[in-house]
């Protein structure tokens, strides 16, 4: 699911060729947290409300840059704030808050009207061939624990 296009997500679509060469360049292990995982582990609003009325610099901050997104939320039926680009930094520094993951080959897709940019998984062994090593796909994160990590990370 994407999030400015059917197939795919706003960091994947604005620059896919440089998503393929880190798929297919990286040496080291590479972890992915698809907009899926945003939309399966949304913070509820009244945590979303906490965050923004901090008055920190950082809650000041984290305000302004997320009131844009609300124009989002009136188009779109959804159970909470969905933080996205946050949860990769989560993933690497509080991966107690992962829930659910699984490791995939995958690939990026470079050209589509409708997917470019769309990640591509390999669900049997027989699909994507060209593809060998696998990335870490995180799938949904512990919203109580979600939700604590961020309104410290704004005090």
């Amino acid at each position: 699911r994407g999030n400015v296009l059917p197939g795919s997500e706003f960091n994947f679509k604005t620059d896919p060729e440089a998503v393929h060469v880190v798929l297919t360049r990286a040496e080291c292990p590479i972890t992915i947290v698809p907009w899926e995982a945003a939309v399966k582990s949304p913070i509820p609003w009244h945590v979303y409300q906490t965050m923004t009325k901090q008055d920190t610099v950082k809650g000041r901050f984290f305000a302004a840059i997320t009131r844009h997104n609300l124009r989002y939320y009136e188009k779109v039926e959804s159970g909470g704030y969905e933080v996205g680009d946050a949860l990769a930094v989560v993933a690497a520094l509080a991966p107690d808050a992962v829930v659910h993951e699984y490791e995939r080959r995958v690939a990026v897709e470079l050209s589509g009207l409708h997917t470019r940019g769309q990640l591509v998984q390999a669900w049997t062994e027989d699909m994507l061939p060209e593809v060998h090593s696998k990335v870490r796909i995180v799938a949904r994160f512990d919203k109580e624990l979600l939700s604590e990590l961020l309104i410290r990370m704004l005090i």
